[in-house]
């Protein structure tokens, strides 16, 4: 339940001071019943620059105080301004009570830090009250690295609160294992009975095993989510349906011995919640490959770059990775990306991987492709640097960390020849590159266009069950360096990078690596993963859905139409370049800009927008057949429809701080490319399922 107030009040006085432990989820068991109220809105010290109040207040309704026995308060927030010191709250006139802070080595405040409201801190349950709660926030001075403006921001937080369940009504349950394997694998799946599914709003899934200490309390192992505006974020995932069968896609998480738990959270329809028993496993393995996490251990103080200041820490590979398949940097920041359209940059042993990794004045947890060739046995030095005047590119506590997948070469006989309707084939000295399986067919392939301009492109997509080429005439997934000018044809570098039961991988390189994509590929699902590592100005598909020309379908494509309809700005209506007027038109044949172009800057957020992605589709109105795609609206910043045949995206195109000429490298991104066959409907489902299976809330 979320109850939440506006209520928002600045006060000068302090309360004594007692300082209280707390520990990850002290109260998170097995068989707790609780309820959740939530405050929403964002609060800081702030008075103004170099001016700060060294308290303020909130207000929280409880609407149940009967029978409580415990409770706890989860506190999301951004550590500030670096040395902010006393950061501390107090309920109803109560001592003070510590904010959560990372276990460093040395003072937590002179650390770069965000808190995801996990752990949280315990309170005594007899200090809140039936109805109205007087939240007290504190801030004091500046105690490392000062210059006058202690501040922070407290994005949201919630008071969790323990009952007796003797009077309480609410669902009970058991989560149960669908295969009943000690040792969990890649899609290992849940379900969960329940005693009463008519009451059930929800059923989550929370995992205690090891992977990235984001709470920076030193250990890898914890259970694993965090609590963003009162909700459970970063979970294996969420059901409404009954038996709320729910898969864990642990591609990613480290290989590692047990004990691995798993408990189900049946939410009921009147607020409560309902932890079970867990279900364990005594180790996490994959079929025919591990991966394996290397941290920082010197990771410094005031860890963040501006003014053109470089920050290093170095990162230990003690393990031969000549088997590697793959690997990726994993870290916390906070202002990832510039304000004032300078440089922010992050790279490994001197090589730039990313520009911009993150959101601007917000935390993000970044996951960044490496090229294998720039790793080595031993450390690894991992380096910022920005030149911006504004805020800094902040590394959150615990800093960096590098994932590695290795081939178990004892396992190699383990990969997926038991399913031929599953496959991937590639050919550098023919130039293609073939995907299949039960669902569809694609063929990547030379492709000579009317205008002579040569490229490597998707020239075949077959929908099982149907006979029509979806790419004829056209070309999907079409990257181009300029006019007229293809990305070049597949290079040496190109390899099947992973090859097994649940999914494999095409790491594909064209023009000696001006162009880098990896392209993974499920057994059954209707679409595949592209991570853009390296790109062109553009990314286009024209073909022609169900066999001819089709219907577009946006996720909440009405409401833009309303919302272009409502402007009147001369500005954008007759702007001189008409690929940037707004029109009534929702959907002309070409061109068609939708969101975030340099011009729209004082337009609201776009609504076609889901989940900080775009949903977009194109089908057959006679049989329902066609293609689509989900796109990261941050990258996919300019948009055109292709005469009812395709989109054109164009990542980063003229975005703040990113200049093509001079700074060719631009941030990696990850997309989907999806069939469909049951027309509008079908593209907003699985577009919307895609986005919340891959975030793990669905």
């Amino acid at each position: 339940m979320k109850v939440f107030t506006g209520t928002f009040i600045f006060l000068l006085f302090a309360l004594v001071l007692n300082h209280r432990s707390f520990s990850q989820n002290e109260l998170i068991t097995a068989g707790s019943l609780f309820k959740e109220y939530s405050y929403l809105n964002k609060l800081t010290p702030m008075k103004g620059d170099f001016a700060y109040y060294d308290s303020f207040q909130a207000v929280l309704y409880v609407d149940d105080v009967k029978d409580a026995e415990n409770a706890e308060v989860a506190i999301n927030y951004w550590g500030g301004h670096i040395g902010t010191s006393e950061q501390m709250f107090s309920i109803n006139g109560s001592e003070k009570f510590e904010f959560p802070q990372p276990k460093t080595k040395g003072n937590p405040v002179c650390y770069f830090r965000f808190v995801h409201g996990n752990p949280a801190v315990k309170i005594p349950a007899s200090i809140l009250k039936k109805g109205k709660n007087i939240f007290t926030f504190y801030c004091g001075k500046q105690v490392c690295y000062g210059f006058n403006w202690p501040h922070y921001w407290l994005n949201s937080f919630t008071v969790r609160v323990f009952y007796n369940q003797r009077s309480k009504k609410f669902v009970k349950g058991q989560i149960r294992k669908t295969r009943g394997d000690a040792e969990a694998h890649n899609l290992v799946s849940f379900q969960t009975t329940v005693d009463d599914s008519a009451f059930v709003e929800s059923v989550e899934y929370i995992g205690y095993y090891e992977d990235f200490d984001l709470d920076g309390d030193g250990e890898r192992s914890g259970w694993k989510f965090r609590i963003e505006d009162g909700e459970w974020k970063g979970i294996i995932g969420k059901r409404k349906q009954s038996p709320y069968q729910q898969s864990w896609d642990n591609f990613w998480v480290p290989e590692q011995n047990g004990p691995i738990r798993v408990i189900a959270k049946i939410n009921a329809k009147n607020g409560f919640s309902y932890l079970t028993e867990p279900v364990t496993f005594d180790r996490l393995k994959q079929h025919n490959f591990s991966v394996k996490m290397f941290e920082t251990n010197d990771l410094g103080e005031n860890f963040a770059s501006r003014v053109s200041r470089r920050k290093e820490c170095t990162i230990n590979i003690n393990e031969d990775i000549s088997n590697a398949v793959s690997a990726y940097l994993v870290f916390s920041s906070w202002s990832g990306a510039p304000d004032d359209g300078l440089f922010h940059s992050v790279g490994i042993n001197g090589r730039m991987l990313a520009e911009s990794p993150g959101k601007v004045h917000d935390w993000a947890y970044c996951m960044i492709p490496v090229p294998l060739e720039y790793l080595r046995k031993g450390d690894n030095t991992f380096y910022i640097y920005s030149e911006t005047q504004e805020h800094m590119f902040e590394i959150n506590y615990p800093g960096p960390a590098i994932l590695v997948r290795l081939r178990n070469e004892d396992d190699s006989s383990k990969t997926a020849s038991g399913n031929p309707g599953f496959k991937v084939e590639l050919d550098i000295s023919r130039q293609y590159a073939v995907i299949e399986n039960s669902v569809f067919k694609m063929k990547y392939a030379h492709k000579v266009f009317k205008d002579s301009a040569v490229n490597n492109v998707i020239t075949e997509l077959y929908i099982n069950g149907s006979t029509e080429n979806q790419a004829a005439e056209g070309q999907l997934d079409g990257v181009w360096m300029g006019f007229g000018k293809g990305r070049g044809p597949l290079t040496s570098g190109s390899h099947i990078k992973f090859d097994g039961n649940d999914r494999k991988i095409l790491h594909l390189e064209w023009g000696d690596g001006q162009v880098i994509q990896e392209i993974t590929a499920f057994p059954d699902k209707p679409y595949i993963k592209i991570d853009y590592i390296k790109y062109g100005i553009n990314v286009v598909d024209i073909g022609y859905p169900g066999g001819d020309s089709g219907v577009y379908k946006f996720y909440n494509g009405e409401k833009w139409q309303q919302l272009r309809s409502s402007i009147n700005a001369p500005a954008f209506v007759n702007h001189p370049n008409e690929h940037h007027r707004l029109t009534k038109v929702l959907y002309p044949n070409y061109p068609f800009p939708l969101i975030d172009t340099p011009d729209w800057d004082s337009l609201a957020p776009s609504p076609l927008i889901y989940k900080g992605n775009l949903i977009m589709g194109l089908y057959n109105q006679k049989n329902g057949r066609g293609y689509g795609r989900v796109m990261p609206a941050d990258a996919i910043n300019y948009l055109k429809l292709l005469w009812r045949r395709g989109f054109e995206g164009f990542p980063f195109w003229r975005k703040v701080g990113v200049t093509h000429t001079t700074k060719p490298v631009r941030p990696a991104y990850t997309g989907y490319f999806f069939v469909i066959t049951r027309g509008a409907e079908e593209v907003e489902a699985l577009g919307k399922s895609i986005i919340d299976e891959s975030s793990g809330t669905n």
